[in-house]
């Protein structure tokens, strides 16, 4: 559950066992002011803009070394022996999304429009949820725009991955893009635990679904973060600020969208929610 306030959890011993172990990880600092190297020297780099998107492309490739050990300290699920394999999994997601946005141009478009019906935001999720789920090595599971306004017991959804194997998201609480772009890699990391045998996604285990939600909203700001930089740098500018929920410019589309999203909201009403993987609370804006 993508929560307003996050669940706390026991951060772990022994950070000087993992320092160890990441010792050889050479990153790259800038100090911007200087444009220098913490050697003094000049990075020639920084006189072009595809040098500067390389550095920049390298400061966040570093900071995946942060966002592992975030995992590690804050959930149970990830120990010290899983910090490569941490990392490694945020280094595929990023370059995934990357490929995907800067050989896409339909895609491109499409993150920077505030303007999107159903059917295309439907396409956008499937096509980000898709290319990262095959590069991890998993099968993705349908992505289904719904627009659930219900606010009965709290049921302010931003997304849901549900018992049925299927992502829903809420178009009614997502604001903007990256509220969308967040969202979808919250659920696709329940998407990815549904398919792993080693994690204990049973709705049952209150201390495991606490850890999975941890788990998934970190997972999901980082997949957030790396579709906000494949836009800004190889797609089509700044994702879009807004989300105008538009079901089309004519009458026709605007039927065939409003069919859409009345299926999905069917699909999603029959579902159980409390046996899929829980939600994802919008934390971006108040929910509606």
């Amino acid at each position: 559950d993508q929560n307003n306030s996050k669940s706390k959890s026991k951060s772990k011993s022994s950070t000087k066992l993992l320092n160890r172990d990441i010792k050889d990880t050479k990153v790259n600092i800038y100090n911007i002011a200087s444009h220098k190297g913490l050697k003094g020297e000049l990075d020639t780099r920084l006189l072009t803009k595809a040098g500067r998107v390389k550095i920049a492309q390298d400061i966040k490739k570093s900071g995946m070394i942060a966002s592992a050990i975030k995992q590690i300290l804050n959930t149970d699920r990830a120990g010290l022996k899983d910090f490569f394999n941490e990392a490694n999994k945020l280094h595929k997601t990023d370059e995934a999304i990357k490929a995907k946005i800067a050989n896409n141009p339909a895609l491109a478009k499409a993150l920077t429009d505030p303007n999107l019906t159903p059917t295309q935001k439907q396409q956008l999720a499937k096509e980000l949820v898709g290319s990262v789920m095959a590069e991890l090595g998993y099968k993705a599971p349908e992505v289904k725009i719904v627009a659930n306004t219900n606010t009965n017991n709290n049921d302010n959804r931003a997304g849901h991955y549900g018992e049925d194997n299927n992502i829903y998201l809420n178009d009614a609480n997502l604001n903007n893009t990256k509220d969308l772009a967040t969202t979808i890699g919250h659920e696709t990391s329940h998407a990815l635990d549904n398919q792993d045998p080693s994690i204990n996604t049973n709705p049952q285990n209150n201390a495991s679904k606490t850890d999975n939600e941890i788990y998934a909203d970190n997972y999901g700001d980082d997949f957030g973060d790396y579709v906000e930089f494949a836009s800004e740098n190889y797609g089509n500018g700044n994702l879009a600020s807004t989300n105008n929920r538009n079901l089309g410019n004519t009458p026709a589309e605007r039927q065939r969208n409003t069919k859409l999203v009345e299926r999905n909201n069917q699909d999603y009403a029959r579902i159980d929610k409390s046996k899929g993987e829980d939600s994802a609370i919008i934390r971006y804006a108040t929910p509606i």
